[in-house]
């Protein structure tokens, strides 16, 4: 009985620990794909110079690698407790 709760446990940790891994992984990608649509629209963009175009989205990029880094920190947190992923 022991044996048999202990594993249904783990087994629990396991999907919660995946399901809290995905949405991280979504979210991420959400953030990277911001990203992309804000490049590409100021691309597009007419008349305006390189110059403005490039500080704007590397100031861009600067925001969303700050926003990303605490949820890749998260992920890898919730991985380090997995034994057998490392």
């Amino acid at each position: 009985m022991v044996i048999k709760s202990s594993i249904l446990v783990g087994l629990m940790f396991l999907v919660i620990s995946y399901v809290k891994v995905k949405i991280l992984e979504v979210e991420i990608e959400k953030k990277h794909r911001e990203y992309e649509n804000y490049r590409s629209d100021w691309r597009s963009r007419k008349g305006v110079t390189m110059q403005v175009i490039n500080t704007k989205v590397d100031w861009k990029k600067e925001r969303i690698d700050e926003e990303i880094a605490p949820l890749s920190r998260k992920r890898e947190r919730i991985l380090s407790k997995i034994p057998f992923i490392k």
